[in-house]
């Protein structure tokens, strides 16, 4: 898995962010699937709080930007980022797919949903990834906590 971290804030650092994609991944993800991935992580205030872009091959996206609001807290950063990779895992594992052809039209576990009609809490795949975004965030604290419990034994 290729990562790449642009404008980290200070509150968070690279390691951090990249242990937590790692993490994350790995997951959600089988191991040969997280091996062919990129996920660049741009820190923005767009006025949202996480997003989640492939600019590759929709049929098979391998490579993914998501974009963090750094105003947010450390919690709540780590939080979005489970959301959006979770968006990652959607894509990548061919759960969700988009069409160049009907933008509005997103294809989710086999059933076609038109976004421009369905509000946005009713989405399906937003609906799986605040329904997996805080156990992931908990076991990525736990799993930080014992990788410092295990250097600190040495």
């Amino acid at each position: 898995m290729h990562i790449a971290i642009y404008k980290c804030p200070p509150k968070l650092s690279v390691g951090q962010v990249t242990e937590a994609v790692r993490f994350y991944a790995s997951t959600l993800m089988n191991r040969q699937l997280v091996k062919n991935l990129t996920v660049k992580v741009f820190f923005k205030d767009d006025g949202v709080d996480g997003l989640c872009n492939t600019d590759d091959d929709l049929a098979k996206p391998r490579v993914f930007a998501l974009q963090i609001n750094p105003k947010l807290s450390v919690k709540a950063m780590l939080t979005v980022l489970a959301h959006e990779m979770v968006h990652v895992k959607q894509f990548a594992t061919g759960e969700s797919k988009q069409y160049e052809r009907t933008p509005y039209v997103t294809k989710f576990r086999g059933v076609m949903v038109n976004v421009s009609t369905t509000d946005y809490w009713d989405l399906p795949w937003e609906i799986d990834a605040y329904g997996r975004e805080l156990g992931l965030y908990v076991r990525l604290m736990e799993h930080l906590r014992n990788v410092k419990k295990k250097a600190n034994k040495t």
